[in-house]
């Protein structure tokens, strides 16, 4: 079979293996987190494979082909009902999927139900640490505990673990008894050019010193740790025209407005609430350095939206970070939680152009050389294609006058 490869200078075809069947459990459609597995169903497809796609939120509106490709939407804004449970199980009975990959809490569901209807391969990505959801929820032990054990049991169901960082692999064996046989494979996180989005050729505000923070507003992102770091460089430099651009909305918004008013630094600080991409980028476009004080995550997507910017970050030596960024030109990692060390990052690439320029530099080839979305789905089709189990397919019945010589 020949499939058709689109996108580069030039179309060509290319042998490929026997066509799979694939159900593919995403997030929301408009979230950054679900364009790598959109693009992943639209390169499938491309290569022959028959792919539908699930989406959370309740997504009618989307329902049908796209791209070659099938798109559902499971009947609540996040999976997790028993309603789920029945539309999934018959999804699979109607598409008898050869590979179910599942992500974020779709997992719960669809391993499962794959398992019972004995969905030959069954993956699960490991998008988040178990440390980090006690940080953001705060749930009681005993709530805690039974989501972790329905997360254990849901991945036991799972024939390979997909981590998006080595923290990520390590954290699915530890804390949810993952067979290290079944969890080796790492496909970090990637992100389409931020540079697309962009009306005009990134470049830092002239009146200002700007740094940047894209994430949600919970704990686990230790925005607390950059507002006591940005207190830090306000006594420093006292005439500095310092700025902070937080961009991003949450629960713990309240609080962190009310801290950064009590250490004195409430207007040097804008904060943008939840951005689309373009507006978004927009606003991290005109900083000078981005700074992500996160206290537990696997491997964030900002990261590569940041680098793909040109923006030098610096970043807490935790989780995926320290593993995918240990030897990424571009970044400065330092301690988590020590807004010292954080603030005293900050003053070095802020007080010198030239340092600054020269890391920026890097960290855009760094975007290029290791994070852009067309190399990662171009990785996870090659490893689909030499994983994926096919179903026994029926046979064709025999000719009445029988075997050809």
């Amino acid at each position: 079979m020949r499939a058709l490869v689109r996108g580069g200078p030039s179309e060509a075809w290319l042998s490929m293996t026997e066509p799979f069947t694939a159900i593919i459990c995403t997030g929301e459609p408009e979230g950054p987190k679900s364009v790598q597995n959109w693009h992943l169903a639209r390169a499938l497809a491309d290569r022959g494979h028959r792919v539908e796609l699930v989406c959370d939120g309740c997504r009618t509106d989307l329902v049908g082909m796209r791209d070659g490709f099938a798109v559902a939407t499971w009947p609540s804004a996040v999976p997790g009902r028993l309603v789920d449970y029945r539309f999934f199980h018959r999804l699979c009975q109607r598409r008898r999927p050869d590979a179910v990959i599942g992500n974020f809490q779709a997992v719960n569901v669809a391993l499962p139900v794959a398992a019972l209807l004995r969905v030959p391969t069954r993956i699960a990505w490991h998008r988040s640490l178990s440390t980090q959801t006690p940080l953001d929820h705060g749930r009681l032990r005993a709530v805690q505990w039974i989501q972790d054990r329905l997360k254990a049991l849901a991945m036991a169901r799972a024939t390979h673990v997909v981590a998006v960082s080595p923290a990520g692999q390590r954290d699915a064996i530890a804390a949810y008894g993952v067979p290290a046989a079944r969890c080796r494979t790492v496909f970090h996180t990637c992100r389409p050019d931020p540079c697309r989005l962009l009306a005009a050729t990134p470049a830092p505000d002239p009146d200002w010193l700007r740094i940047a923070c894209l994430g949600r507003l919970a704990p686990s992102k230790g925005i607390d740790v950059l507002l006591r770091a940005l207190r830090r460089l306000r006594d420093r430099e006292p005439r500095w025209p310092l700025a902070l651009d937080v961009v991003g909305d949450g629960a713990a918004g309240p609080a962190l407005a009310a801290l950064a008013g009590d250490l004195g630094i409430g207007s040097l600080v804008t904060w943008h609430g939840h951005l689309d991409q373009p507006r978004a980028f927009a606003v991290l476009a005109r900083a000078h350095v981005m700074a992500l004080p996160i206290r537990s995550d696997p491997g964030p997507g900002v990261v590569p939206e940041g680098l793909g910017l040109g923006l030098p970050l610096v970043v807490s030596r935790i989780g995926g970070m320290a593993d995918l960024l240990a030897d990424v030109a571009g970044t400065v990692l330092f301690t988590v939680d020590d807004d010292r060390e954080l603030a005293d990052h900050l003053h070095a690439i802020l007080a010198d152009p030239a340092e600054r320029g020269r890391l920026s530099t890097a960290a855009r080839q760094s975007y290029l050389d290791r994070f852009r979305l067309e190399d990662w789905v171009a990785r996870v089709v090659a490893w689909l294609e030499t994983t994926v189990v096919r179903r026994p397919r029926p046979r064709a019945p025999a000719s009445p006058h029988g075997a050809l010589p």
